[in-house]
């Protein structure tokens, strides 16, 4: 809580933390309830609470809450923390009823925010963690941004909501029933899975398996072994690096893909019920009226696996005309 603006307007109030501890196998359970919150107005984001947790070096975190936003943060730091902030209009916020569970284990910290649905407004979770943490997030609504993590892993799972993972070294998992997924600078394997929403990926380093049932796919400047597939919708982009082989099908959409020039690979393109088009390689060859087509580029290599039932497929050379 900012106090020198509460005290500016006269309306200082006290947070105590009652915490309750039982001890058990060499682990504590924290419990934490804040006292009442007051404002006059609406002024912007207000802290209700601020709480350090224990994390071992090695050891997993794992948050979950039921709505409210999270943003996680990598830090230099060798512990983790937590700042709950609220958004809404309340005047008088009844933070005694925030029950912020705290339960350190050998093997990791498992933090359980449930808020309720009454008198909190539209909360933000901030999260700061050590850069090389495992962590573990999940919950029922609300969208996550997470930043600047390297040597962990991070998982996230949502109902709804849109998440976005930039900065990150190591094993990502994502799965989302209804939201957006941006995955930027990521440097280690990867795998998503959508109900409903888009998945974009720029700069992404690593095996990627993704799928959505409904929505599109674009890659950016992605390398590493590709296993994608969308049960409507369009994959699109462009591979860099070296062939590790691609996997790409669409049950109702098109798949347009450009790649190194010099990959030597074993192709495939197959649409049930659409065109085929090879711009770059190899010269001559008349896709017009196929629904298939099978050949070797260079040496012959890794396959490139590119299939629709319903849509086009196109597979472009780095650099070449159209």
């Amino acid at each position: 809580m900012n106090r020198n603006w509460l005290i500016g307007l006269g309306l200082a109030t006290s947070i105590v933390a009652v915490l309750n501890l039982t001890h058990a196998d060499n682990a504590f359970v924290q419990t934490v309830r804040s006292a009442n919150v007051h404002r006059t107005a609406d002024t912007g984001p207000m802290t209700i609470l601020t709480r350090t947790i224990p994390l071992a070096a090695g050891a997993t975190l794992r948050f979950s809450r039921p709505t409210g936003d999270i943003e996680i943060e990598g830090t230099d730091e060798a512990s983790a923390s937590l700042t709950v902030r609220t958004n809404g209009m309340e005047t008088d916020i009844d933070a005694s009823s925030f029950p912020l569970t705290i339960d350190a284990q050998p093997g990791g910290t498992l933090v359980q925010a449930e808020p309720g649905s009454s008198g909190f407004g539209d909360l933000t979770y901030v999260l700061k963690v050590p850069r090389s943490a495992q962590l573990e997030v999940e919950g029922d609504a609300g969208d996550l941004t997470a930043a600047h993590l390297k040597g962990g892993s991070f998982t996230a799972k949502l109902n709804r909501g849109n998440a976005s993972v930039r900065d990150v070294i190591g094993p990502v998992t994502v799965k989302l029933g209804q939201g957006n997924l941006r995955l930027d600078a990521v440097d280690g394997a990867t795998k998503a899975a959508l109900g409903q929403g888009n998945i974009r990926l720029k700069q992404v380093h690593g095996a990627m398996s993704l799928s959505v049932g409904q929505g599109n796919i674009q890659l950016t400047r992605v390398d590493g072994a590709l296993a994608v597939r969308a049960g409507q919708g369009r994959i699109s982009g462009d591979l860099v690096g070296t062939n590790s082989g691609v996997t790409a099908s669409v049950g109702s959409g098109d798949v347009s893909l450009t790649v190194p020039a010099a990959w030597d690979a074993n192709v495939t393109l197959a649409s049930d019920n659409g065109d085929l088009d090879l711009t770059g390689w190899p010269a001559g060859v008349d896709l017009s009226e196929q629904h298939r087509y099978e050949g070797r580029f260079g040496a012959g290599g890794s396959a490139i696996q590119l299939q629709t039932h319903h849509g086009s497929v196109r597979l472009k050379a780095e650099g070449a005309s159209e």
